[in-house]
């Protein structure tokens, strides 16, 4: 398992070394056990695991995972395109309500939003039996060795860029 965090935080960092001292272990025995049961294919293990990767990307870092032999560019085509569709959605959203609160979200209700996103994402994706860590290394790998692929997500970068530029003129 590969992690790569923008935003590493020493805090973090401080309270697992205090951990592993508590236990009077090492960070190679968590490692190495850890694949062990998920080598034994222990499914508590692996669901800890997902949770981890999962709540770890949330935080801003990422995880590079094994990629299903079945997904194809023609399977990575279509679930960009309902990717993309449920995040517009959750981006509207996220928009009227902001205009709805003249710009003053509270936190509970960015958290619901933020949360109805991940929703709305997550289902998308699941249609097509990709979890959002599998998406996450596929679109890296699609990026790079599809020709296809490569110009939907440049295409739809762009016209985010593009619509966010909109938005900012609007505003002042």
């Amino acid at each position: 398992m590969k992690f790569v965090s923008q935003n590493f935080d020493k805090t973090l960092l401080a309270v697992q070394e205090k951990l592993f001292q508590d236990y009077g272990v090492e960070e190679s025995d968590v490692n190495a056990s850890t694949h062990y049961y998920m080598a034994q294919q222990d499914e508590e293990v692996l669901g800890l695991v997902n949770d981890f990767r999962t709540l770890y990307t949330q935080f801003g870092g990422s995880v590079e995972v094994e990629l299903p032999e079945d997904l194809t560019e023609a399977k990575m085509l279509l679930a960009f395109d309902d990717y993309v569709e449920a995040r517009d959605k959750a981006n509207d959203a996220i928009i009227i309500e902001l205009q709805r609160s003249q710009g003053q979200m509270t936190e509970a209700q960015h958290r619901v939003l933020m949360s109805h996103a991940q929703t709305l994402m997550t289902a998308a994706l699941k249609k097509h039996g990709i979890s959002q860590l599998v998406w996450q290394t596929a679109v890296k790998k699609f990026v790079e060795t599809s020709a296809k692929f490569k110009a939907k997500h440049d295409e739809d970068a762009l016209e985010q860029n593009q619509k966010m530029a909109r938005m900012q003129m609007g505003k002042n």
